[in-house]
């Protein structure tokens, strides 16, 4: 048999018309809304029909919308408006966020720190905003952590669901009526206190504990209590001590299996105080994790890598060196040069010779004469030239005596001191 079709499809309400349905829970059921003109999305949240009449959930649905606007935070589903249908449907309309819960993560396997670190950290800033307006959100589980993906296959966190938070802090949960040892929550993630049915001890560590518990199953792939029973697992929160993180996945650093035992501390003044108290453990363990991972990789690169970027690193620097070797040097030879030229000894000035122009008067060629016939008588024979013989050196000039030479000026002919 078909279901009934759904009468709230394809109404508008307010400004936005009914799309599909994208959840439904005790409370209520969240619809996708698009407005007709601008083509903008939303999601409407509907309180149901059934539960109208009761004034303690309709305060309480009343009580998600003021509380999530009261924070005001970043990490936390925004609200835009409150209003009732002319049917009497109570509805509050919200953020569209594109995304998937944490809850689909946890397929029974532990979730790579890297991921999962981050996401915790969001949590307590989102968390502790809310805390600092004396808000306490009491229903913190994976499925109400919506993950935005990001770029670099990071997530941005959205906490949503604030339909059961106790306003006020510590003292009697006047903002969200409830009778003592009425159990709200979701039992695998609730705190001891909650557990109890103790509202009166609720505060911003009850918190804390669902944060140890969500963080213990990203960790190990498991929940810290397990049994078949609902009691079962109230008890175990109450009396039985969790195990140890290390003991279910050995390759957790030593330190996260401490904060989630911190977190998981049955007296909440054994707890960690604040959620920025959290954050600071978690996120100093991330760092340490990161500079672990990258000091792995670096032993695991091949030597043949490793040689290749230090010699890429070697000859960049050699080269780097050598070209400021080569423009000091390049330097030092100019400002050498210009040193040298200014201080050197001029040389001696050759003496200017001036000769007077000299008329040449074209003859007829003269061969030379001969001095002597051939024994026949045939042909002359030219007498052999001697050859030329160096004048004799000069005597050595003495110390006293400084070298002259002569040189014609005009019509006469002077000695000229050439220096030493």
């Amino acid at each position: 048999m078909d279901p009934l079709p759904d009468p709230l499809l394809g109404r508008s309400v307010g400004n936005y018309r009914l799309v599909r349905a994208l959840g439904r829970g005790g409370m209520g059921a969240v619809y996708l809304a698009e407005h007709p003109g601008i083509g903008s999305r939303v999601a409407i949240k509907f309180l149901h029909a059934q539960h109208g009449a009761d004034p303690s959930v309709v305060e309480r649905f009343f009580n998600e919308a003021r509380a999530v606007n009261l924070i005001g935070h970043d990490n936390i589903l925004r609200i835009h408006d409150f209003n009732v249908t002319d049917d009497g449907r109570r509805y509050f309309v919200m953020e569209f966020i594109e995304g998937r819960s944490l809850q689909t993560l946890l397929r029974g396997r532990p979730v790579p720190l890297e991921i999962a670190l981050p996401i915790c950290i969001q949590v307590c800033d989102a968390l502790q905003a809310a805390h600092n307006k004396g808000i306490v959100h009491r229903d913190l589980k994976p499925d109400n952590l919506l993950l935005v993906p990001r770029a670099g296959g990071t997530h941005f966190v959205k906490v949503v669901d604030f339909g059961i938070a106790k306003l006020g802090g510590d003292g009697p949960d006047v903002n969200n009526p409830t009778l003592t040892g009425t159990v709200l929550g979701t039992p695998s993630y609730m705190s001891p206190e909650q557990a109890a049915g103790k509202s009166r001890l609720i505060d911003n560590r009850s918190d804390l504990y669902s944060l140890g518990v969500i963080l213990f199953h990203l960790a190990t792939g498991r929940l810290p209590f397990m049994a078949d029973s609902l009691g079962e697992v109230l008890v175990a929160h109450l009396h039985a001590p969790p195990p140890r993180p290390l003991a279910l996945n050995p390759a957790l650093p030593s330190r996260l299996g401490e904060i989630i035992l911190r977190c998981l501390e049955k007296d909440r003044e054994r707890r960690y105080a604040s959620m920025d108290a959290l954050r600071i453990d978690l996120v100093q363990t991330l760092e340490e994790l990161t500079r672990t991972t990258e000091i792995g990789a670096r032993k695991t690169t091949p030597l043949s890598e490793q040689h290749s970027t230090e010699t890429i690193a070697t000859t960049t620097k050699t080269q780097r060196s050598s070209s400021r070797v080569v423009t000091l040097a390049a330097l030092a030879g100019i400002t050498g040069a210009s040193l040298v030229w200014q201080f050197r000894t001029p040389p001696p000035t050759t003496p200017l010779v001036v000769a007077r122009p000299i008329t040449l008067t074209a003859t007829k060629s003269i061969e030379p004469q001969p001095t002597s016939v051939s024994p026949d008588s045939t042909f002359p024979v030219v007498k052999k030239e001697e050859p030329i013989r160096p004048a004799p050196k000069s005597p050595p000039l003495r110390k006293t005596e400084k070298p002259k030479t002569k040189a014609t000026v005009g019509d006469g002919v002077v000695d000229v001191d050439l220096g030493d």
